[in-house]
């Protein structure tokens, strides 16, 4: 027994001792596998060739170039977006200030200036009168012409031999107007009014001129009454065009007609022709315009009967200057004849 006991005993001393041995020997093997991995490291760094280093490098250089085109890409995106944005801002900036000059205003009930508002309608009608509104004025120019030849004729100041051939030059002017005004083409509802225009420039204005030049040049006293009838026919029938045109224009939402109704021949020669613009004569014209706001259209009708009158008398003293610087040349010529 005691030997087995003894046997035993050394058995767990030696086990014991072996344990104590083994972890003795254990960081010793784990400093060696860490100094194998450090030692493993430093050949594959030392195995790296000049060739692999330039493809390290090239891959760097592409990674960054990469990195480069994608921000390059992302600022033209950006530079696009921000230049149809300022594109679309600009246009609509346009297009406001293009409105704010072509809208027109008018003073409401509670005397306010509101915006004329206009509709695709509208705008076309407004557009097809702008052409009919043209002819008128392109015919405007010639009665002008015709009303300051008669002016110098009865001012008596010059001689009226040299104002002949003016009426002469005159029917130039008739000639290319009939020739514009008869190709135009115009919406139906305005053919009565071209016709009119038509027959005025072609007919009425042309006749004047044709008897003006002869009774003045063959001293024709037949001329000048014929004249002096033609120019009662050119007067009449342009105020008759002109009222027609301001009736078409009332139906045009958003025209201004101040400037056609507030002409007329007796105006045309005081303030063109004779210089004369008197504060009384504008505060008529403020007056006017301040009644044709408030007043009613039998108002209107009124006092464009009153401007009739006015205009009518205006035309016979003229007529009758007219006829008698004509006379004065007749006599003129007979007496030399004689």
């Amino acid at each position: 027994m005691p030997g087995i006991l003894q046997e035993r005993i050394a058995q767990k001393e030696e086990t014991h001792s072996n344990d104590i041995l083994n972890e003795a020997k254990k960081p010793s093997v784990e400093s060696q596998r860490h100094y194998e991995t450090e030692e493993n490291k430093t050949e594959t760094l030392d195995h790296l060739t000049e060739e692999d280093i330039l493809q390290l490098d090239q891959l760097d250089k592409m990674m960054s170039e990469e990195n480069f085109v994608c921000e390059k890409r992302r600022k033209k995106m950006f530079r696009r977006i921000s230049m149809i944005f300022l594109t679309v801002a600009c246009s609509y900036l346009i297009v406001l200030i293009y409105g704010s000059f072509i809208t027109e205003f008018y003073y409401n009930d509670k005397g306010e200036v509101a915006p004329v508002i206009m509709s695709v309608s509208n705008i076309s009608d407004k557009n097809e009168y702008n052409s009919i509104v043209g002819m008128y004025l392109q015919t405007r120019n010639l009665y002008e012409t015709l009303l300051t030849l008669d002016y110098r004729m009865a001012a008596g100041t010059e001689d009226t031999m040299s104002i002949a051939p003016e009426y002469e030059t005159t029917l130039d002017t008739v000639s290319s107007l009939t020739t514009q005004i008869d190709a135009a083409v115009i919406n139906s509802k305005y053919t009565q009014i071209k016709n009119m225009l038509l027959t005025w420039v072609q007919t009425h204005a042309a006749a004047y001129c044709q008897y003006m030049s002869a009774a003045i040049t063959q001293n024709d006293g037949n001329a000048a009454n014929e004249a002096i009838a033609a120019r009662q026919v050119l007067n009449d029938n342009f105020q008759l065009i002109t009222q027609n045109i301001v009736t078409l224009g009332g139906e045009i939402k958003g025209y201004d007609l101040t400037d056609i109704e507030n002409w007329s021949p007796d105006g045309f020669v005081q303030q063109t022709i004779e210089g004369i613009s008197s504060d009384t004569s504008s505060k008529e014209t403020e007056q006017q315009e301040v009644s044709s706001l408030e007043e009613s259209e039998t108002m209107q009708a009124e006092e464009g009967a009153n401007d009739t009158k006015s205009q009518t008398e205006t035309e016979e003293t003229e007529s009758e200057n007219i006829q008698s610087g004509i006379t004065l040349q007749t006599d003129a010529g007979g007496g030399q004849n004689g």
